[in-house]
């Protein structure tokens, strides 16, 4: 497995990030030194100029245009992940390049004699991954002009010398993906007593007519999202930070959604379900698909009704009938390592 992944752009939206960069050229500064940037050209891209890359959907931290000549360099490093998750580097143009290369910095290759030690600096200061004695390759990353390369912002990376030509590069930094911990109602709660760790996310959803007094030490007691399509927890709706409302009707319709506006006015209504070609998707199925949306990464305690005979360890609430828990469960397979289960 590698610390990299290539896209290949479009000739449109290539033509597009070009004229973006010849715009900016009154913005261009010479760079001598500037953290681990040696001797380059440096065009940064305004906030509301920047431009979002087919088929990457996290939002951008910061953008910039960067142009190599004789002598440039980035010295081998690593970034604060904490502030941004991923680095994408486009080449826009290399004319008659030699040097120039990105070099990514890979510990999970064995067959190397260079071994990691304090003097020769190779080492992840933020996450500590690497330590003396380790054994490590540099890979070096070939990119034709049009291709995207995308690596971790913690990944050992650097830019060879340019000895001729010149390679100019749009760099995309990309914020980390915000994380968010769906906790269902399912029966698997009791099997473990992960309370903590479920109270450590920054965002905790909670659903329906949810129950953690008495239950503390498995379901933790944090709540900042009430995700929901029953008025359980009418009298405590301004103790969130957002109430979700779902259901088959309209605004003016739903007759909870008037209920909790109410006692709250910024209620959200979900308003386009996809139902997966189910007749009634879940409200956990449909809570996944709403923060899915909206760029999160999404872990999942408590939804296990695919494989348990009871629904709810707190009530004995029914299952209703036109849910299709199995095929759920393999919708959530579906996406992949976006939904993941904590343990």
């Amino acid at each position: 497995m590698s610390s990299f992944r290539k896209i290949k752009n479009s000739s449109k939206e290539l033509k597009k990030i070009k004229k973006l960069y010849n715009s900016l050229e009154s913005n261009e500064i010479k760079i001598k030194q500037f953290y681990n940037l040696f001797y380059c050209y440096k065009r940064d891209i305004p906030s509301d100029s920047r431009i979002k890359l087919d088929r990457i959907n996290d939002p951008i931290h910061s953008q910039y245009f960067l142009r190599y000549e004789d002598e440039s360099f980035t010295r081998r490093h690593t970034d604060n992940e904490y502030e941004v998750g991923e680095t994408a580097i486009t080449l826009i143009d290399s004319t008659d390049l030699e040097g120039g290369d990105i070099i990514v910095y890979e510990p999970h290759f064995k067959n190397t004699n260079w071994e990691v030690t304090h003097d020769n600096g190779i080492l992840n200061y933020y996450k500590e991954e690497y330590t003396p004695g380790d054994q490590i390759i540099p890979v070096v990353v070939k990119q034709d002009v049009g291709e995207t390369i995308l690596y971790s912002h913690a990944t050992m990376h650097s830019v060879s010398k340019v000895t001729k030509g010149s390679r100019t590069v749009l760099v995309t930094w990309y914020s980390p993906p915000k994380k968010v911990l769906l906790v269902g109602n399912g029966t698997s709660i009791l099997d473990k007593e992960l309370g903590e760790k479920i109270d450590s996310f920054d965002t905790v959803v909670r659903f329906n007519s949810y129950t953690t007094k008495g239950y503390e030490k498995y379901t933790g007691t944090k709540t900042d999202i009430w995700f929901t399509c029953m008025d359980k927890h009418l009298n405590k709706v301004n103790d969130y930070n957002q109430v979700i409302v779902h259901s088959w009707f309209n605004e003016d319709e739903c007759e909870l959604f008037k209920k909790l506006k109410n006692k709250r006015s910024d209620i959200t209504k979900i308003k386009n379900i996809n139902y997966h070609e189910l007749k009634a998707p879940s409200t956990g199925l449909i809570a996944i698909d709403y923060f899915l949306n909206d760029n999160y990464e999404v872990y999942l305690h408590g939804f296990d009704w695919w494989d348990r005979e009871k629904h709810h360890y707190a009530d004995e609430e029914i299952r209703g009938k036109l849910h299709k828990p199995k095929d759920e469960y393999e919708i959530i397979k579906s996406f992949g390592d976006r939904v993941k289960f904590i343990e």
